[in-house]
């Protein structure tokens, strides 16, 4: 479903734009939307994943997890091998 509505998304822009897959030269909007597709969106999302991932603090939740049950480091690494 995520890739049909990707293509979808993808077909409308690219019309909107004045894209005609018959032409040998496209129009500038046509190659501006490609630009704003495949170079700004996917790097603008880029900064947005570091960001939220540059907040997360696993190692925190993991020693808080690790302190509620009162084990220690050694005794959750000999329960995840077994």
């Amino acid at each position: 479903m995520g890739g049909g509505l990707g293509t979808a998304i993808v077909g409308l822009l690219l019309d909107f734009s004045g894209f005609k897959g018959t032409l040998t030269v496209q129009p500038d909007s046509a190659i501006n939307m490609l630009h704003i597709m495949y170079l700004i969106v996917p790097f603008a999302l880029d900064l947005i994943i570091t960001f939220i991932l540059s907040k997360m603090n696993v190692e925190k939740a993991n020693a808080e997890i690790k302190e509620k049950l009162g084990k220690s480091e050694n005794e959750v690494v000999m329960e995840s091998q077994n």
